[in-house]
């Protein structure tokens, strides 16, 4: 006996119709994108709050050893206040870069994946 078609019971069947739909690519990209962005994400974090904190912290730190930010060396009080008044600012514009960041993930996210009233469409059109 020869088979005929894959009907859309058999696991094939479901197989292929899954690979036929775009959804399936779709996530798969935003999966494949959400890595590298994850990374950077995490660097940017990392770093942005490290220096914060660093700046922050300075009339605190400089006393058990000199702070260079970039090319500066902060090693006197003066110095030291100067600098963690400039973090204060610096943390704002961090959280703002922050916020940034997970907004063109929440984009990219909708973009790729769609809303959840769509995704909610979407699933029961495939039903019928």
């Amino acid at each position: 006996m020869s088979r005929g078609p894959a009907s859309d019971d058999s696991i094939l069947g479901k197989g292929v119709k899954r690979l036929k739909n775009p959804v399936t690519w779709k996530s798969l990209l935003y999966l494949i994108l959400k890595f590298p962005m994850g990374i950077l994400s995490l660097v940017v974090t990392v770093v942005l709050i490290t220096l914060t904190l660093s700046m922050v912290l300075s009339p605190v730190l400089y006393h058990f050893s000199p702070i260079y930010i970039g090319p500066f060396l902060v090693d006197t009080l003066s110095e030291a206040l100067v600098t963690a008044v400039i973090g204060i600012f610096v943390g704002i514009v961090s959280l703002h870069l922050m916020n940034l960041l997970a907004e063109l993930a929440g984009h990219m996210a909708v973009l790729l994946l769609g809303t959840s009233q769509e995704n909610g469409r979407d699933s029961s059109e495939q039903e019928n």
